[in-house]
């Protein structure tokens, strides 16, 4: 048994049915000791330095959408919001202006746009609290087509870790309830409610780790969120095609849901964009395939899954077709060349 289906089965599952709302701690810019479980430490601990809006998607050599950062502090804000589960030991995570002593079986919530400990940790932002014992966390977060979750431990105030403890997840139930239960744990945090989500999420999770429907995409690293706009056919369109990327899409099938004939589609596509729609899918896929590679170190065959390849053989043959080389050249190449790369 893999150490998520453990995690699910043995911990977060019967934590949930006892009742697990009321050890789910939203980080918020104001806290005080009535809005935590009696059992979490909260610490007043302003954080250091300036915030800097970031001009691009990327930190630390990773794909993260990154929207500030703290360097002075060591934190970041991410467009997504992100849940973290304490699934051993005792830790201390800073989140915002405050240092959280949180237990086994604590959830931490971070909203959009809030700071949290960005990827070069050290001991006062997430650490174990008691010296000589590790803790490991399990970072559950959300894409526009997907869903990640992997493990981080520390031990003596260092992050150990292991690449393959990190798992991708295509299903879009598993994103529509988790993005349930955020909105309402973020809003009037209805217990039973929120109960009722987590379990129906925790329970979709483990249906998809038990059909190993999953990819292990390699290192932790997160795609950058493309942000379109909907007030016109184009922003339409990719802002549909960004979200089913993965899955096989038709003109007649995208037509449809964005309330056209096809002939009314084609004519537009060719208005407005100057391609037909095969050839604006394969621009975006190539375009979606070049960023993961460069930004991101996943494997090429969870890059070709996420992108809607089936075959990583027909993704190296799609895209030396269209790039001229293929996709580990074309990593290898942007990486000698870019100096922002570690």
């Amino acid at each position: 048994m893999q150490p998520l289906q453990q995690i699910l089965q043995r911990k977060l599952i019967p934590w949930i049915k006892a009742g697990a709302t009321e050890r789910i701690i939203v980080a918020r810019k104001r806290m005080n000791p009535a809005a935590v479980p009696s059992n979490v430490e909260l610490t007043y601990r302003k954080l250091s330095g300036k915030r800097v809006l970031a001009k691009s998607g990327r930190i630390y050599g990773s794909a993260r959408r990154i929207s500030a950062t703290w360097p002075e502090a060591g934190m970041h804000e991410a467009e997504y919001p992100r849940l973290i589960c304490v699934v051993e030991g005792r830790v201390n995570f800073q989140a915002g202006d405050y240092l959280l002593g949180c237990n086994e079986g604590d959830f931490i919530l971070i909203p959009p746009r809030f700071p949290y400990p960005g990827d070069e940790y050290s001991p006062h932002l997430i650490g174990s609290q008691v010296p000589g014992r590790p803790c490991v966390l399990l970072w559950m977060l959300p894409y526009l087509r997907g869903f990640q979750c992997y493990l981080s431990h520390y031990e003596n105030g260092r992050q150990i870790g292991h690449s393959d403890e990190n798992w991708l997840f295509l299903d879009n139930q598993v994103n529509g309830v988790f993005h349930f239960l955020i909105e309402e744990a973020l809003g009037d945090k209805n217990d039973q409610l929120c109960d009722g989500l987590l379990l129906a999420f925790a329970t979709a999770l483990q249906r998809e780790v038990k059909a190993m429907r999953y990819l292990h995409p390699g290192p932790v690293a997160e795609p950058s969120l493309i942000h379109e706009s909907k007030n016109n056919f184009t922003g339409q369109l990719e802002a549909y095609v960004n979200q089913h990327l993965s899955q096989s899409l038709t003109s007649e099938h995208v037509a449809r849901e964005l309330y056209m004939s096809r002939a009314q589609f084609v004519r537009r596509m060719r208005r407005e964009t100057g391609q037909t729609f095969g050839e604006f899918i394969t621009a975006h896929r190539l375009q979606q395939a070049k960023m993961l590679l460069r930004e991101t170190e996943w494997t090429v065959q969870a890059i070709a899954e996420y992108i809607g390849f089936k075959s990583s053989t027909y993704f190296h043959t799609f895209f030396q077709r269209e790039a001229g080389c293929t996709p580990g050249q074309f990593r290898l190449k942007i990486r000698q060349t870019s100096p922002s790369q570690k």
